[in-house]
């Protein structure tokens, strides 16, 4: 490779996934001549990276690079990136893939089922040794779930619970509109929201605006006995 082509430095997956990153590059962007090499490869001058792809990576490290043109996260969050205090002003690109995707819906799900089956009171009696019968007090038919952020993860998040029967709804900063899902959208209608949601699950990203948001202040808003699922 010549010294004068692009370097993309990849920092996902350890020193074992950088041959898988090397040949799907070289599969499905030939035309970059793009140069793959470790996150930490003493021999890569800082001025040839022109692309990173990345997971969290050590803070001031993305501002070293003087010619760097895009950040790549090597998944669907970006919270790691946007952590940075010396991030460089250029454009983040997010990896959301429908097993991606998939894999957050089962997780979620996973969650909700755990909390409306009480199973952190059936952990804690096995750590016990107490064997003490309890009967949960509705099915997922009788539960309210409510996810904020419908972004893509969001909405595979919603449907998947929709789907095994939960009464499901999301909430968006801007208006949303999905089939089979009650959406809300802005402050004006986050407290309704929040008053007909029995299991929280929060998929926001944390930005400026998000920070802070799951304060005592909202959840006080949601109904006595309610589940919080903070992804």
């Amino acid at each position: 490779m010549s010294s004068s082509s692009p370097v993309l430095l990849v920092k996902s997956g350890g020193a074992a996934a950088l041959p898988e990153w090397r040949a799907s590059f070289h599969e499905f962007a030939p035309g970059l001549g793009l140069e793959v090499c470790a996150w930490d490869d003493p021999e890569v001058d800082p001025a040839r990276v022109e692309y990173v792809l990345v997971w969290q990576p050590e803070a001031g490290r993305l501002a070293r690079f003087p010619n760097l043109k895009a950040i790549i996260s090597s998944a669907a969050g970006v919270d790691h990136i946007l952590a940075d205090p010396h991030l460089p002003d250029l454009p983040i690109v997010r990896m959301v893939t429908p097993e991606t995707q998939q894999r957050m819906a089962e997780f979620t799900v996973m969650s909700s089922l755990m909390l409306l089956k009480d199973m952190p009171r059936i952990v804690a009696q096995q750590a016990r040794a107490q064997w003490l019968e309890f009967s949960t007090p509705r099915t997922a038919l009788e539960t309210r779930v409510g996810v904020l952020g419908l972004g893509a993860l969001g909405l595979a998040t919603a449907r998947m619970h929709a789907t095994i029967g939960f009464d499901t709804a999301g909430w968006a900063r801007s208006p949303r509109s999905e089939k089979g899902l009650s959406c809300y959208a802005g402050a004006d209608q986050l407290p309704a929201f929040l008053a007909r949601t029995d299991i929280l699950i929060c998929l926001l990203p944390e930005t400026e605006d998000t920070r802070h948001l799951l304060d005592a202040d909202l959840l006080r808003q949601l109904p006595r006995g309610a589940g919080v699922i903070n992804v």
